[in-house]
């Protein structure tokens, strides 16, 4: 692991024992990400119509279009498929660059009915894997720079330590442990 994985890695063991919200822990997880990868755009959240938006963190894309958007989840499902399985390929990092590359039907779908409600045509898309099952997920976009391999390879090497973070926060159990250990953090 880098040494810039390694400090953020451990900011983000911190973050994650600190009592913060879920929201607010996710906030502060993309606002570390945005030091090092900028993004126009991004969402923490598990990616799922039937999960609330109150625990996710949205930057810089509308809340009120993506709400609306909610009810066409399970169809960007089908379009992101594509995108989900070559992160799973890939050490749980993909971009619409990569993934939709040699999929002119698929990048098609992507800028005509995803892109608009991001405000950005490049993506990269970060799945969060704890035994086996994908938990949640963090999507960067950018309007126009494709994100770099350096860039991607930076994610992957922070993955196992998001997926842990985020897992520790969702757990309702995990604020109980944190209070009976004496991990509270003063917010």
């Amino acid at each position: 692991m880098t040494d810039a994985c390694r400090d953020i890695a451990g900011r983000l063991c911190e973050l994650a024992r600190a009592s913060h919200p879920l929201p607010a822990f996710r906030e502060a997880v993309l606002a570390m990400i945005a030091e090092t990868i900028p993004h126009d755009a991004a969402l923490f959240h598990e990616l799922s119509p039937r999960v609330p938006l109150t625990r996710a963190a949205i930057v810089g894309i509308d809340v009120n279009a993506l709400a609306r958007s909610r009810s066409s989840w399970d169809e960007f499902a089908v379009i992101l498929g594509g995108l989900r399985d070559h992160a799973l390929a890939h050490g749980g990092v993909a971009t619409v660059h990569d993934a939709f590359a040699s999929n002119r039907a698929a990048r098609k779908a992507w800028d005509r009915q995803v892109a608009p409600m991001l405000g950005a045509r490049e993506a990269m898309l970060t799945h969060l894997v704890v035994e086996g099952r994908i938990v949640s997920a963090i999507l960067q976009a950018r309007r126009r720079t494709p994100f770099s391999t350096r860039e991607q390879a930076w994610m992957r090497e922070l993955v196992p330590t998001l997926a842990v973070c985020d897992a520790l926060r969702r757990t309702p159990l995990s604020d109980r442990l944190r209070q009976t250990h004496g991990l509270s953090a003063a917010a």
